[in-house]
């Protein structure tokens, strides 16, 4: 163990590793928003913030440049309200966010319009009581579920109407009559494939064979992972938890098998002097360490709970980003990367005995006296240059999987491939301290131990961006 007291280092490394320039943004969302494919439903338990979250995936990919549509299957949507802007049954442009558009489906407009098609050709042609027989037909609760549905199916099928768009989210209503609506392409293809004739709470099955090919191509989007993400979404409570487990098993069992979850509102400290707080504290602790069992494997992320209900685009903009920051310096700039406070000392101890995989940053045995000059050469910042530097999963920070990735492309100098390194481990670090700070812990020093300590610049970075002697 080395513990060295606060460096005397000249003011041009604090300044130079500006805000803007931080050398390693950590973010956890990243792995989200890259594996998104064209279709995806956000699905839950009543009340577990479904719409937040479809709204702010909507925001956040397009301002990413993608074009996106987002759609309410709920007949109590309030998109509307979130997204501050009157939606009705076409996609409506979003101002202040280019490429985004909106839309409700209302089931009762659509069971209207569904019936009067079925209906009509019948009106001239057939006695009174045997089209008032017909409309009886189709005034049963599936009725309004498939005339729903077979919106939907449009919007998934139809590439003339929704083909200028690279996502289609959408907010489902609650997992019930989720799993209804999703259930409805293997059961009407199933059906209408064994009774060609006859009649059903749809009416004519004759008519309804038109929609036989659209819904086997839908089925066959739904169960491809290349094209749909089902997430469940879930708070750190025991009832929706099981919720998320039961209806992503039962999708599942229907072949929809590309799932991931989604924690909403997860509380991450309390007062000491909050009883009720604390209460609170323990509940989302207990929920989390028993969190069921077909949910462990899912790739997971944590949305730290919110001090205000989400509405509107500034608030939406900041869904996927945890509250707090650092006093000053890069390290202000760096988002938490995962809403549980990870463990300094671990996190160290993981990291420390050798910076990220140097071998695959320098090379065997290098000359670490001519490769320190080197870097130290690099401007900091390493000018816009990145690395993420997981070479195994990394879950208490939110990387559920090796990523050792460079941005914009990795450095064939050898020097910016170590400066860069060095400060992604530091940012690392100042995370950890941070997570720490925000639960309450006042932090006066750090210390490190093995080949970390031998290096000069490391420690010069360090100290640079937590403030704090090294």
């Amino acid at each position: 163990m080395v513990c060295i007291p606060r460096l005397s280092l000249p003011p041009l490394h604090r300044t130079a590793l500006k805000a803007s320039d931080s050398p390693f943004i950590l973010d956890p969302f990243e792995d989200l928003f890259k594996r998104i494919p064209r279709f995806v439903f956000v699905t839950g338990k009543g009340g577990v913030g479904k719409t937040s979250l479809s709204c702010a995936l909507a925001v956040n990919l397009a301002e990413r440049g993608r074009a996106v549509l987002l759609v309410s299957t709920d007949p109590a949507s309030n998109l509307d309200e979130v997204l501050q802007t009157p939606l009705g049954a076409s996609p409506t442009p979003i101002s202040g966010v280019p490429g985004l558009r909106a839309m409700n489906i209302n089931p009762s407009a659509a069971a209207a319009v569904y019936r009067e098609s079925v209906v009509a050709p019948y009106r001239a042609a057939l006695p009174a009581e045997v089209v008032s027989n017909i409309e009886e037909q189709l005034s049963g609760a599936c009725t309004v579920e498939i005339a729903a549905f077979n919106e939907f199916a449009a919007l998934m099928d139809d590439t003339e109407a929704t083909g200028a768009f690279e996502h289609i989210i959408f907010d489902t209503a609650p997992s019930g009559h989720t799993l209804r609506l999703l259930a409805l392409p293997a059961a009407w293809t199933d059906f209408l494939q064994g009774s060609p004739v006859g009649a059903s709470c749809l009416g004519p099955l004759q008519g309804l064979a038109a929609y036989k090919d659209r819904y086997e191509r839908v089925l066959q989007a739904l169960r491809d992972p290349s094209l749909t993400l089902l997430t469940l979404v879930a708070r750190a409570q025991a009832a929706t938890l099981q919720e998320a487990a039961r209806t992503g098993d039962e999708l599942a069992g229907l072949g929809l098998k590309n799932q991931c979850l989604v924690i909403n509102a997860v509380m991450t400290a309390a007062r000491d002097d909050d009883p009720l707080a604390q209460s609170m504290l323990k509940q989302t602790q207990e929920a989390l360490r028993e969190i069921p069992k077909s949910l462990r494997d899912l790739d997971r992320w944590t949305i730290a709970l919110k001090p205000k209900q989400v509405l509107g685009l500034e608030q939406l903009r900041q869904v996927f980003s945890a509250p707090g920051v650092v006093a000053e310096d890069a390290a202000s700039s760096l988002p938490m990367a995962h809403n549980h406070c990870p463990d300094l000392d671990a996190l160290i101890a993981r990291l420390a005995v050798k910076p990220p995989d140097l071998d695959r940053v320098v090379g065997e045995r290098p000359d670490w006296n001519a490769l320190e000059s080197r870097a130290r050469a690099v401007p900091a910042g390493c000018a816009g240059v990145r690395v993420m530097p997981f070479v195994h999963a990394e879950p208490s920070l939110g990387v559920n999987g090796p990523r050792f990735a460079w941005t914009p492309s990795e450095p064939a100098d050898a020097g910016v491939r170590f400066r860069a390194s060095l400060e992604a481990l530091a940012c690392l670090i100042a995370l950890g301290l941070r997570a720490h700070r925000e639960n309450g812990q006042v932090v006066e020093r750090v210390s490190v131990s093995g080949g970390i300590a031998r290096c000069g610049l490391m420690l010069e970075i360090l100290a640079s961006m937590i403030g704090l002697p090294v």
